[in-house]
């Protein structure tokens, strides 16, 4: 192998954010007692465990993560959550390598992102540096237009509400660190771009006045 090979993009995967045509996969469930049919409800991985040992009848032990969605199966209920997780392994960052393109080792050249979403939105939030990606699939879909700074206080509930899903879920701090300090750069950000907004018009109205 050639000395500069290993350093080369060849062998490096760059910022990769997971959207729609990845994230929203069909999930099909067959099962003794169940009515053929099609449910809308919004699950993830962790649901699946507890799901496979209800429709077992097995109790599912407390160290099992997630809910199960059997109700959602059986028709009992429509819901299961409100948005879901979508992500690369937490733990890519800069530097790290992986073997998840084509079973050959390559260098990451950035944190990788996450996307949380729910019905009608979908956030995509990456590492400290990476401004946050936020789109209404109703209004545009096919997240084609980030609506990041014009619904920011939408976007910025959704991501906490992630991140403290990951916490809740055991994801280590030094995981959850690097996208919570993206939020919050972007967030502050956002807010000092808004308040400069806000006081233009005033000072245009003053001067008109006088």
């Amino acid at each position: 192998m050639p000395s500069w090979l290993p350093e080369s993009w060849l062998l490096t995967v760059g910022w990769s954010p997971l959207y729609g045509e990845i994230t929203r996969i069909p999930l099909m469930v067959r099962g003794l007692g169940l009515e053929p049919g099609r449910r809308t409800a919004l699950t993830t991985v962790p649901d699946l465990t507890p799901t496979i040992l209800e429709l077992a009848g097995i109790e599912a032990p407390a160290s099992v993560q997630g809910d199960s969605f059997f109700g959602v199966l059986t028709g009992e209920r429509d819901e299961q959550r409100s948005f879901v997780v979508s992500s690369w392994p937490l733990y890519f960052a800069e530097g790290e390598i992986t073997l998840a393109v084509d079973s050959r080792p390559r260098h990451i050249s950035s944190y990788m992102p996450l996307t949380v979403s729910t019905r009608d939105r979908s956030l995509i939030l990456g590492g400290p540096d990476d401004e946050p990606e936020f789109y209404d699939l109703v209004g545009v879909p096919g997240e084609q237009d980030n609506i990041w700074e014009s619904e920011t206080r939408e976007g910025l509930k959704l991501a906490r509400q992630a991140l403290s899903f990951l916490e809740e879920q055991g994801t280590p701090q030094e995981h959850v660190r690097p996208r919570r300090m993206s939020l919050e750069r972007f967030a502050a950000g956002n807010a000092r771009g808004n308040s400069d907004r806000t006081e233009r018009p005033q000072q245009w109205v003053d001067k008109e006045a006088g």
